[in-house]
């Protein structure tokens, strides 16, 4: 079984049907056109200038505040489970703006405007997606409060040249879902239907993912998607990576929605006390 791949050219949309049996099916959705595929390239490509600067330099571009919500997140620092060791990767993370004082490298103004540009489109698209997947899930005006000046993040990585096997052990994301900008042989796998598998696209597709969030927000029916990261076929090498990892409002209560004939399977709960729990858990929070 795969993600339905579905078409997000505008003025036109998914069906919120095709949208959620994926979702319940996968966890995941590929969207084609959801992005501009020039100016994700771009994008790409800045992150790449950014992380071949040298460490020093990296490092003096450090959360002021002990957060890890904005700059770099050197290597060792990161695991992608509790009780694991760090993942052999350094992170550079952008938030919104409005929220946190994001960090940018002075060198590198060309590396600012980009992902300012990436993090606007994926702030318009998330909007979108979230108002036609509470659609389907007959909570639109719930979804839509839920996700006003949402608390995401977009994540920069890369996993070191020389680590083999595997670069991010099995885990799920805990946010409401995780916009993949992944291209083919990144090393993405996801566990779909008992199987672990291997994805990549073409620029200006992208894969959604479901997360802790979204499965507590429809109940269980849609699963928070199992996923890794491996070297792959192509053996040990940089591997790059970027995804918009998308979080409630920050007042945001998760709420259980049951389908007709169900009972809530989980309780009320704030998300940000979910999402501090997860930052300390991986250890990029004190």
């Amino acid at each position: 079984m795969s993600p339905e791949v579905l078409d997000w050219s505008l003025p036109r949309t998914p069906s919120p049907e095709a949208l959620l049996q994926s979702l319940h099916d996968t966890g995941s959705v590929a969207i084609r056109n959801a992005l501009d595929a020039d100016m994700l390239a771009r994008a790409l490509a800045e992150q790449r200038r950014m992380f071949d600067l040298p460490v020093p330099v990296k490092m003096d571009h450090r959360s002021r505040d002990g957060t890890a919500r904005t700059g770099y997140v050197p290597f060792g620092i990161e695991a992608s489970n509790q009780g694991r060791p760090p993942d052999p990767k350094e992170i550079w993370h952008i938030s919104r703006e409005r929220i946190v004082e994001n960090i940018w490298p002075a060198t590198l103004p060309e590396f600012r405007t980009a992902m300012r540009r990436l993090w606007s489109d994926l702030d318009s698209f998330t909007i979108r997606f979230m108002a036609l997947l509470g659609r389907s899930l007959g909570c639109e005006e719930y979804a839509g409060a839920l996700i006003g000046e949402h608390n995401s993040i977009l994540r920069l990585i890369r996993y070191g040249a020389d680590s083999t096997n595997e670069l991010a052990g099995a885990h799920r994301d805990v946010g409401l879902f995780t916009i993949h900008l992944i291209a083919p042989n990144t090393g993405y796998e996801a566990r779909i239907g008992g199987q672990w598998r291997s994805f990549g696209f073409s620029q200006g597709t992208v894969m959604v993912s479901a997360g802790d969030m979204l499965e507590h927000i429809s109940n269980g029916y849609i699963p928070s998607v199992e996923h890794r990261v491996s070297t792959g076929p192509q053996g040990p090498g940089h591997r790059h990576f970027a995804g918009y990892f998308v979080h409630p409002h920050p007042a945001g209560i998760l709420k259980a929605h049951p389908r007709a004939g169900e009972q809530a399977r989980f309780k009320d709960t704030p998300n940000l006390h979910i999402l501090d729990q997860r930052a300390r858990a991986i250890r990029i929070s004190p």
